[in-house]
C-alpha cells in the first residue's frame, strides 16, 4: 500500500442492517443462557433481548477496520469472540512483529463477542488498546444495568429492550514523515468512538435513545493511536537491558572509575558494584561523609551496624577503587 492511501476512500458501508430489526441469536448464546438461567420460560424471554450484531463495517485484509457501527445488547446475551487470529491485519506482520509496539486490537471488544479477524481489527499501538478499555468498561457497565431494566425493572422499564449502539471511525494515517518509525506513516493515526445508549419498544420495535442510565458519556472519545515517544523521530528503538548487559555496562562505567577514593563517589556510582543496592549506597555514603577512610583502611574495621558488610568493600576494591 503507497502513501497516498486514506481509510476514508472506501465509505461504502456494507452490511447495511436495521437497529430496530429482531436479531437472531447463535445457538451458541441461546445454550450459553440456558445453563445461566436454569428454566425454558426464562430463556424464551432472554431470546427477545437485543443481541451483539455489526450493522456496518468498512475493512480491508491490509489495514482492518475504517469504520464500524454495531449494538451491544444486555450482558446475558454476550458470546465471547476469538483472540487475534491468522487472519488479522497483514501490515501488523512488518510492524508489530518487528517493532513490538502494535498488535492487532479488536473494535468490537472480545469479551462481548467480537472476533479477532481482519474485518474487526486494525494495527493498534498498545498505549491505544490500553485506552480502548475507558468505553469498552461504559459498555460492560452498561450491559448490566440493561439486564436489571429488562428483567427487574418497573412495568413501563420492561416493555423495552435497552442496548448501546457504538460507532468506530477510525482515522487515516498521517505520512507527514514525524514518526519515529517509516511503517508508522501507514497506520491509523486515532480513532473516534461515539456510544448512545438506546432501547427498543418490544411491541411496536421503535427504537429510542435511553437516558436513565446513570452513566457519564463524553463522545466522541479521540483514541491517540501512534503516540509520541519521548526520543527523536526515526531514532532506532533502543529494547530494554537484559539483567546481563546492565551488569556489564555498569563494570564498564565501574572500570572508567578505578583509583578514585571511594569517599569521592555518588550514591548512583556507588551502586555501580555488584551487590550494592540503594540502602547500602546510602549507608556507605553517610560513613564516608563522616569518615575520608580509603577502602584499605576500612576493610581492617568493625562494620558492625554501619549497614554494609566486607563483601561490599571488596567488590568496590575488585573494580580498582581505593
Amino acid at each position: 500500500m503507497d502513501k497516498t492511501h486514506s481509510h476514508k476512500s472506501a465509505r461504502k458501508r456494507t452490511p447495511q442492517h436495521d437497529e430496530t430489526a429482531a436479531p437472531l441469536m447463535t445457538p451458541d448464546a441461546v445454550v450459553q443462557m440456558q445453563r445461566v438461567v436454569g428454566n425454558r420460560a426464562m430463556t424464551q424471554m432472554l431470546q427477545r433481548k437485543v443481541s451483539t450484531q455489526t450493522l456496518n463495517v468498512t475493512a480491508d485484509a491490509t489495514d482492518g477496520v475504517t469504520y464500524m457501527e454495531a449494538i451491544i445488547g444486555a450482558a446475558s446475551t454476550w458470546g465471547r469472540g476469538s483472540k487475534a487470529q491468522p487472519g488479522q491485519p497483514s501490515r501488523i506482520k512488518s510492524v508489530g512483529a518487528l517493532k513490538g509496539r502494535y498488535v492487532g486490537g479488536h473494535m468490537l471488544n472480545q469479551e462481548v463477542g467480537g472476533d479477532g479477524t481482519w474485518d474487526n481489527m486494525i494495527v493498534q499501538s498498545h498505549t491505544s488498546n490500553t485506552n480502548m478499555n475507558l468505553h469498552d468498561n461504559i459498555i460492560k457497565r452498561l450491559g448490566y444495568v440493561a439486564d436489571s431494566l429488562e428483567d427487574m425493572g418497573n412495568t413501563t422499564q420492561k416493555q423495552y429492550e435497552y442496548y448501546i449502539k457504538e460507532e468506530i471511525d477510525v482515522n487515516a494515517a498521517n505520512p507527514d514523515g514525524s514518526s519515529n518509525f517509516a511503517a508508522e506513516n501507514f497506520i491509523p493515526a486515532s480513532l473516534d468512538v461515539t456510544l448512545t445508549p438506546r432501547k427498543r419498544h418490544k411491541t411496536t420495535k421503535v427504537a429510542s435513545d435511553w437516558t436513565t442510565h446513570n452513566e457519564t458519556i463524553n463522545n466522541p472519545y479521540h483514541v491517540v493511536n501512534v503516540p509520541p515517544y519521548p526520543r527523536a523521530p526515526n531514532a532506532p528503538y533502543r529494547r530494554r537491558q537484559t539483567p546481563a548487559q546492565k551488569w556489564a555496562a555498569d563494570r564498564r562505567k565501574l572500570k572508567k572509575l578505578a583509583g578514585t577514593y571511594a569517599y569521592y563517589l555518588t550514591k548512583a556510582q556507588l551502586r555501580l558494584a555488584r551487590g550494592i543496592g540503594p540502602t547500602v549506597a546510602m549507608n556507605l555514603r553517610k560513613f564516608f561523609k563522616a569518615n575520608q577512610m580509603p577502602l584499605k583502611t576500612l576493610a581492617k574495621q568493625d562494620l558492625t551496624g554501619l549497614g554494609f558488610n566486607l563483601n561490599h568493600i571488596h567488590a568496590l576494591r575488585s573494580a580498582g577503587i581505593k
